[in-house]
């Protein structure tokens, strides 16, 4: 299941709110429920309600802030959002989108598919283009196109992120692929 730091989401739903599409879906910690997210996507802050006695929701609070600071350090907001500072509500909608692609990747495995590029092209920053690969050869070809931004490679094993560094075939990265947006 997809995992930063500890943190993961499941029972996504989304629908429209005022200004897009809008999300909620329950918080896990180290695979336990605790808590609920709310993005209304109406202009306003999204709900974070964790459960527990006051001094278990500070704990969360706390364990959360310390994930998105330690997220955004090494997948530092790429593109339009570079000047942004990464904050929980950008953290829990990239958390979404993590495991919406991990359900995508899952399903194109069954078809053989070793791995996924999720990318922008250098000049279109509107539009995400999605690459599969079945060798691991590909995906090193990948990453020395000059034409990308904003690009995130998964293979089977990228969709737990823990302080170590990720790994693709095997081998360690100098530099590991880009997951903010």
């Amino acid at each position: 299941m997809a995992s930063i730091f500890g943190f993961s989401i499941k029972n996504v739903t989304t629908f429209m709110g005022r200004e897009g599409q809008g999300s909620q879906g329950n918080i896990y910690y180290n695979n336990k429920k605790v808590g609920w997210y709310n993005n209304r996507d109406d202009g306003g802050e999204s709900d974070i309600d964790f459960d527990g006695d006051r001094a278990k929701r500070t704990e969360m609070e706390n364990l959360l802030k310390e994930a998105v600071r330690k997220y955004y350090e090494r997948f530092p907001l790429t593109g339009e959002f570079a000047c942004l500072n990464g904050n929980v509500q950008i953290f829990m909608e990239d958390l979404i989108k993590f495991t919406e692609d991990e359900k995508e990747l899952k399903k194109y495995q069954k078809e053989g598919y070793i791995g996924m590029a999720k990318y922008q092209k250098i000049g279109e920053p509107y539009y995400e283009y999605t690459l599969l690969f079945k060798r691991g050869k590909a995906i090193e070809e990948f990453q020395k196109r000059a034409d990308i931004e904003n690009a995130r490679i998964y293979t089977k094993d990228a969709f737990v992120i823990t302080d170590e560094v990720p790994q693709i075939e095997g081998e360690v990265q100098e530099k590991p692929p880009n997951m903010g947006m």
